[in-house]
């Protein structure tokens, strides 16, 4: 029995032995775990309880330009402070009468907010974006349990659909506001600033200890930034547009107008156009693409004066030379006629010009060389980027030049088969005005940082690309063309207008349909050039832009011209 006894007991010993180890072990392991494996969790589970951490925003910075006539800054892109309204639904007592209160100062769907405001469990749900001030103050006097408000920012647009596709607009991607298209995609890391935190430790009770260290990164306001637009000539030049666009029936057309000696752009207008504070109210997303920079098309007759100056420039022909005009060109099985299916006989290169004859273009063009011929288009700025500082341009198709034989050099002279954008076409024609210099299109002016230190742009020639001699020349012919050719509607009294038109057909299922786009580009005055203006018209129900394109330049040069005060050339 003893022995029996004695064996019982040291089984005992040895299971209670086993147990405290097991125990010792699953402490040990549970230490491990705590405060090797899971440190760095624990760490900011006690940050959560003991520290107060809150991000700070900064305002997104304005965008500027200069009042007409004086050199005031204004902003036509700037912040409102408006308020959300909110619910804590579990702290609502009733729910209909809330709702009630609610919708006799604001607007709101009835359904929608009383199902948010019976989620009793529920510590957020939003009821409206954008309250004004006086909507906030009127129902915070109804002490509605459960209804709170917090300060929100939104975008403001003050002359909404003016700017449009310069500006674009700021909208919500994964629910953080960010500027979408125009100056406000392409300046975004500039104008919406750094966020700063405010970083303090807790109590037990969660009141803040005044003798911690608190941890502050103060936000940094986004950059202010100006642009090189003219509020007066981007009204006149917008309304122009709007009018002509009416009073033909087009689908939509462009207005640019250039500083040929710099490359600033003091208007830029398209049609259809939109409101950026209502850019979620827009049923077609293509609207809000910049066609000016974005859309490519055939230019028609006014490229022209580029085979003309690329004749000009490489000696193979002067302004007197001459040939005789049949009314048609053979090449390969094809026969290209004038676009008016007339024969002008015998005609000078002037003569081409103002009378805009294919034959004579096609004439200039195979005097040259196909690679010479596209090396000149080329260093226009064709086929490539102009670089203007804003997103989304194009580069056009110069493609076809690449193609061997006699065919496609022909018809690119007249401005079929290449497509150009509105904006390489009008920085073409500032080379021509300005000495034969290409200038990079920009449309800011500087950027004053929060820390007032400003950045200005400096205008950037990109090529010489014809010399001061021809651009003389071919400035006097298109003078021409303005004063005795299709471009006589484009002329202002007492001022030497130079330009030219051009009525290219819209391409359809490997042809040419009966629709047309229209465009006239000109500058002036011609001894000083001050501007450069392009007027494209989309399938106006008219028959060419000698009626459509060059009277609205007309009207836009002769306000500039009264803007500047530029005293007349010619009595």
């Amino acid at each position: 029995m003893l022995k029996f006894h004695k064996k019982s007991k040291s089984t005992r010993i040895t299971f209670l032995m086993v147990i405290f180890f097991i125990f010792a072990g699953a402490i040990i392991f549970h230490l491990f775990v705590l405060q090797i494996l899971r440190h760095d969790f624990y760490v900011n589970l006690s940050a959560d309880i003991h520290q107060f951490y809150q991000e700070t925003y900064p305002k997104r910075g304005e965008i500027l330009i200069k009042r007409a006539m004086t050199n005031e800054l204004y902003p036509i892109a700037t912040n409102h402070d408006l308020y959300l309204i909110y619910a804590i639904p579990r702290d609502v007592e009733n729910p209909e009468e809330t709702f009630e209160k609610l919708s006799s100062i604001i607007e709101i769907s009835k359904e929608k907010i009383l199902s948010r405001l019976s989620k009793k469990n529920d510590l957020y749900e939003p009821i409206k974006h954008y309250l004004s001030e006086e909507e906030m103050k009127k129902i915070k006097e109804l002490n509605l349990k459960g209804i709170k408000f917090t300060a929100e920012t939104v975008r403001f647009y003050p002359h909404s659909n003016l700017f449009s596709h310069v500006l674009g607009f700021v909208g919500f991607k994964k629910n953080e506001q960010i500027g979408q298209y125009g100056i406000e995609e392409y300046f975004e890391k500039q104008l919406r600033g750094k966020n700063g935190f405010l970083k303090e430790v807790k109590g037990v009770e969660g009141s803040f200890i005044a003798t911690s260290e608190s941890i502050v990164q103060k936000s940094e306001n986004g950059a202010t930034i100006v642009l090189t637009l003219d509020e007066a000539i981007q009204f006149i030049a917008c309304q122009e547009l709007k009018n002509a666009v009416e009073k033909y029936k087009a689908q939509g057309g462009n207005v640019i107008v250039m500083e040929p000696r710099t490359g600033k752009i003091l208007a830029l207008c398209n049609l259809p156009d939109f409101d950026p504070n209502k850019y979620n109210k827009n049923q077609n997303i293509n609207t809000f693409n910049n066609s000016a920079i974005f859309d490519s098309y055939e230019p028609g007759s006014v490229f022209k004066a580029i085979t003309m100056a690329i004749g000009l420039e490489t000696n193979k022909v002067t302004p007197e030379t001459t040939f005789v005009d049949t009314g048609q060109v053979k090449i390969g099985g094809y026969t290209i006629r004038n676009y008016d299916d007339k024969k002008y006989g015998k005609q000078t290169m002037t003569g081409v010009l103002e009378k805009s004859i294919n034959t004579g273009v096609i004439f200039v063009a195979h005097k040259i060389e196909n690679k010479i011929f596209k090396k000149y288009v080329e260093d226009f700025g064709f086929g490539k980027l102009t670089g203007i500082d804003l997103p989304g341009e194009s580069l056009g198709d110069i493609n076809s030049l690449d193609k061997k034989g006699k065919l496609y050099i022909a018809t690119a002279s007249f401005g079929q088969g290449i497509s150009v954008t509105p904006i390489q076409l009008i920085s073409a024609f500032s080379a021509i005005a300005n000495q034969g210099q290409l200038m990079k299109p920009y449309v800011v002016d500087k950027i004053i940082k929060n820390n007032g230190e400003e950045f200005e742009t400096n205008p950037q020639m990109t090529q010489q690309v014809i010399s001061p001699k021809t651009s003389m020349l071919l400035s006097g012919m298109l003078i021409s063309v303005v004063k005795n050719g299709c471009g006589k509607r484009a002329g202002v009294k007492n001022y030497y207008m130079a330009g030219k038109t051009g009525t290219a057909q819209v391409p359809d299922k490997g042809g040419y349909s009966n629709k047309t786009i229209q465009t006239f580009v000109g500058f002036g005055p011609v001894d000083d050039p001050r501007f450069t203006i392009l007027v494209k018209l989309d399938q106006p129900q008219v028959k060419d832009a000698s009626i459509s394109a060059a009277p609205i330049f007309s009207k836009i040069a002769e306000f500039i011209l009264n803007h500047y005060q530029i005293p007349p050339e010619k009595q």
